[in-house]
Parts: C-alpha cells; sequence; structure tokens
C-alpha cells in the first residue's frame, strides 16, 4: 500500500489491531499506543484540507469542559490531551470514516476483515490445538489483559455483522456465524447477554406505533416465562448469582460517593470531576505505569485508593466479584475524570451516532451495545474493541433495505 494521507487513517487502524502481536515478541509496549497519534494526525490533516466533519462541535465542547477540569483540578494540561485522545478516539474514528472515498474504505474493510477472520481461527487454534480456553484464549490480542473478554466481544460483532448484512449471501452469512463460537472460547457469554439487552432496546427505541409495543411486550412477557422455567430446570445455579444484582449494582454506584470524597469541592466535582487521568479512567490507570510522562502529565493516586476501594468489596473485586458489578468502568471514569458536563457531551456525541447510523439497524444496534458495555467495564476505552466495532458500522453501510424496514 502507497503512503498516502488520506490513508493515515488505515494507518491507525491497523496499528490499533495488530500492535499487540508485535509487542508481544518484545518490541516497547509504548507502540501500542501508536495509534491514537496517527489517529490525531488523520484528524489534524483533515481539518487542515478542511473537509467535512461532522463532530466539530463535539471536538470544541470536549475540548472546554477539559481546560475548565484541568483549570479548577490544577491538573497539568497534557493530561487534558491525552484524555481528548483516548476518550474520543471511537468518535473521531466515526467522523474520519463516514466520509472517506471508496479507496480507503476498501482497504480499511480488508484491514478489519483480516483481523477478523485472524482472531477467529487463533482462538480455534488456541483452544482445540494449544488447550487454552476461558481467560487463556485471546486469539490475536496477545499481551493483552483482558484479551479473552475482548476477543470474545469482538467475535459478538462479527457474528452479527455477517448474519444481517443485506449484501451477503445465506451461504456467506452462515460462514459468518463461525463468529458465535469465540465468546463460548473465551468465555465472554457476557457480551451475548448485553447484545440481547441491545437487540431490545433497539426495537423499542424504533417502534412508533402502540399495537407493535403491545404485541413486543406480550412477546416478552411469553419468553420471560418459558426462560424462567427453562433456567429453574436447568441452570438452578444462575438465580443465586441475580439475587445479588441489587447489592451488585449498589457496589458499582458507591465509586460515585467514594471519588466524591477525593475532592475538597462537591459542586465542581460534580460539574467537572477530579481531573482528567484522575479517577477510574483508563487514562487514570495508564500514566503510572509509564514513569518518563512524570515530568508532563498530573500523575494521580486516585485511581491505586479507588481500585482498592473496588478489592474491597466481594462483589466487586477481581477474585470473588464479577466484573458486572466492577466500579471501574467507562462512564465512571468520564464522570470521574470530568464530572457531569463531561457525561453531558459524550452522551450528545454517541447520540448523534445513533441518530447517523439512523438508516441502519446494525449500526444503532452496534452503538447501544457499545453504550452498554460502557457501564458495564472500561469497554469503549477499549481500543481493539471500539476500532472493530466503529470501523464494521461504517462498512456496513448507510442505505436502508428490505431487511432493516422489517427488523425495525
Amino acid at each position: 500500500m502507497v503512503i498516502r494521507r488520506r490513508n493515515f487513517v488505515v494507518y491507525a487502524v491497523a496499528a490499533c489491531l495488530f500492535s499487540r502481536m508485535v509487542t508481544y515478541i518484545g518490541i516497547p509496549s509504548i507502540l501500542n499506543h501508536a495509534h491514537y497519534f496517527l489517529l490525531l494526525i488523520a484528524l489534524i490533516d483533515r481539518i487542515y484540507a478542511r473537509k467535512d466533519l461532522k463532530f466539530v462541535t463535539t471536538y470544541l465542547e470536549f475540548l472546554l469542559v477539559l481546560a475548565l477540569s484541568v483549570v479548577v483540578n490544577w491538573v497539568k494540561p497534557v493530561n487534558g490531551i491525552l484524555d481528548f485522545l483516548l476518550i474520543l478516539q471511537p468518535i473521531i474514528l466515526y467522523d474520519l470514516l463516514i466520509n472517506a472515498d471508496d479507496s480507503t474504505k476498501d482497504t480499511l474493510k480488508k484491514v478489519v476483515l483480516f483481523f477478523v477472520w485472524g482472531n477467529l481461527f487463533a482462538c480455534l487454534f488456541e483452544s482445540v490445538v494449544l488447550g487454552w480456553f476461558s481467560d487463556s484464549c485471546v486469539g490475536l490480542l496477545l499481551g493483552l489483559g483482558a484479551g479473552s473478554h475482548v476477543s470474545g466481544a469482538i467475535g459478538v460483532v462479527a457474528f452479527f455483522y455477517g448474519v444481517t448484512n443485506p449484501d451477503f449471501s445465506r451461504k456467506k452469512k452462515l460462514i459468518y456465524c463461525l463468529h458465535i463460537v469465540v465468546p463460548f472460547l473465551t468465555d465472554n457469554k457476557q457480551s451475548i447477554a448485553i447484545l440481547v439487552v441491545a437487540f431490545i432496546c433497539v426495537i423499542f427505541l424504533n417502534l412508533k406505533h402502540p399495537r407493535r409495543l403491545l404485541y413486543y411486550m406480550v412477546c416478552g412477557v411469553v419468553i420471560g416465562v418459558i426462560g424462567y422455567f427453562f433456567i429453574m430446570i436447568y441452570m438452578p445455579a444462575l438465580f443465586m448469582n441475580l439475587s445479588n444484582a441489587s447489592l451488585g449494582v449498589a457496589a458499582k454506584l458507591s465509586i460515585i460517593p467514594k471519588m466524591r470524597s477525593l475532592s475538597s469541592n462537591n459542586l465542581l466535582f460534580y460539574l467537572f470531576g477530579l481531573g482528567p487521568g484522575c479517577s477510574v479512567s483508563r487514562l487514570s490507570q495508564m500514566l503510572p505505569q509509564y514513569p518518563f510522562l512524570n515530568q508532563l502529565c498530573t500523575i494521580s493516586e486516585n485511581y491505586d485508593i479507588l481500585f482498592a476501594y473496588n478489592q474491597s468489596n466481594y462483589l466487586t473485586n477481581s477474585v470473588t466479584g464479577s466484573s458486572a458489578w466492577m466500579m471501574l468502568f467507562s462512564w465512571a471514569g468520564i464522570f470521574g475524570d470530568l464530572g457531569a458536563v463531561g457525561v453531558l457531551v459524550i452522551v450528545a456525541a454517541y447520540r448523534k451516532i445513533y441518530k447517523m447510523s439512523g438508516t441502519s439497524f446494525y449500526g444503532k444496534l452496534m452503538i447501544v451495545l457499545f453504550v452498554l458495555h460502557g457501564c458495564i467495564f472500561q469497554w469503549m476505552d477499549e481500543p481493539v474493541f471500539a476500532t472493530v466495532l466503529i470501523s464494521l458500522v461504517v462498512l456496513y453501510g448507510s442505505g436502508k433495505t428490505e431487511q432493516d424496514k422489517e427488523m425495525e
């Protein structure tokens, strides 16, 4: 591939997807973050060329929130720049791809699908040949702590991309069904459950007629009753875990008052957070891992305090707890870093993406899936998952099809 300015976004995607394999063999791990800067270069180039961008207002609003949070919390400006790249990465990628030319999209499609299929075959090889299952089965995401979960989620996204794609033949859709084995090999059935919830959410968001709403409600009750008896007969232990749901949700949300206790001003905390990289965001987790940033960034001890608080609860810690109740999730990180104002800007941005994907059932489903994942763990800050999901949403196309109409 000839090195061209228009392909910088593709370079960023490739760097994000394949860097783990390179750093696994000993290349410095800082390379895992090269895609953020390639993406920034692509964005600056697009702005310099005065090409159409749909989220300029979002960028300006977010920069303003970052600046206010930096000033209020006495945090170094570099923290704000890094938080801009990490939190807005999916939005920037979507903005750059929706207006990309056909040549760029063709190249992107080859790169992303090569990774997706490579990840499937890697998971099959690791499980069948090497005997790696559950957390040991990571696909192509070697060396990534949450590699098994991310690989499983990518399998779910790829599966639904294939089976609902109106451009695919029945044979090709059947082949894409192979991807559904990945979440089972990696023991990430949680993503399948979130897909079901997202599917229901999108159906209800699309409903415009009361009769159809009543129809789906009746169907939901029937399915719920059947599911209840099925679980009671075949999976009775599941109800023991569900009985802790209210306690788990309460424990998960307790991170908010805990973060507030680390601020000297409650009002400013609720408005602008603790400052970029000073709560439970991905940036807060990453900064201590790179000592050379000490002079450039504010490295807070808040993350260690909050992580210890998470580990102190038997429902949320990494040994006896469940990731469903873990306090370290994406939306908590955004709120902790930038407060309610920052959350509102991000919610508005994803709402805009949802509306722009409004003619594609797959696009709307994946955006809801992505946002719901952010309520569970740091999924919205996981660059590989975000890159695959956003890329497939764009590649899926935005034209309304008969299948889309039927599913709506």
